[in-house]
């Protein structure tokens, strides 16, 4: 079960066949954010974190995910840079 405060809650629920276990996988299919209106662009600074960004900006440090979900063609958080744009959301749902 997916509790309702998760980032997967929306996502839609999908159940595939694995050949190789021979068994049944579930899997969630997320819809990531893709327009640029309600956000605002933020430059990293050497020495930031993705949970201090949230907490500051989203007022949760765990919700960092939703600053990647709006910067998906980030793969690695751990390899921003400075001066790298980031879209932070205005408000969260």
């Amino acid at each position: 079960m997916i509790p309702l405060s998760s980032r997967y809650a929306e996502g839609l629920l999908l159940k595939g066949y694995h050949p190789v276990k021979s068994s049944f996988e579930l899997g969630v299919y997320r819809i990531f954010p893709n327009n640029v209106s309600g956000v605002f662009y933020y430059s990293w600074v050497e020495g930031d974190r993705l949970d201090v960004l949230a907490s500051k900006f989203l007022g949760d440090s765990r919700l960092w995910w939703v600053i990647m979900d709006y910067n998906d063609d980030i793969h690695n958080p751990f390899e921003l840079v400075p001066g790298q744009q980031l879209r932070i959301p205005v408000h969260v749902l």
